[in-house]
């Protein structure tokens, strides 16, 4: 739709409204054209259309993607920690930092 009749469309928006407005004020609740404009303005379809709209693949890849990048990131890290503690408990066991025999007294 070009810009236009876009403009043209918000145009016409503004002119329904203005006469639904125009018509209940003067008190023509039921003339033909209020009851036309009535249904059109309350249509169902015009508030559902954006919740029919269709998954995007390439964004659910790309987010799928970040957030298991992002999860495999931390998972790693979490990995790389236990990892140096154990090594460093091997370390201070082969230094004879620490024992894992309990002393007797």
């Amino acid at each position: 739709m070009g810009g236009g009749a876009w403009r043209e469309l918000e145009e016409n928006e503004r002119r329904e409204s203005g006469l639904l407005l125009a018509g209940w004020l003067a008190g023509n609740y039921w003339t033909e054209e209020w009851v036309k404009l009535v249904k059109d303005d309350m249509a169902a379809h015009k508030i559902a259309h954006a919740a029919l709209k269709g998954p995007s693949v390439v964004k659910e890849i790309c987010i799928g993607l970040t957030l298991g990048l992002f999860a495999g990131g931390l998972w790693k890290m979490h990995h790389w920690d236990k990892q140096k503690k154990t090594r460093a408990f091997y370390d201070m066991l082969e230094k004879g930092e620490i024992s894992v025999i309990v002393p007797e007294e």
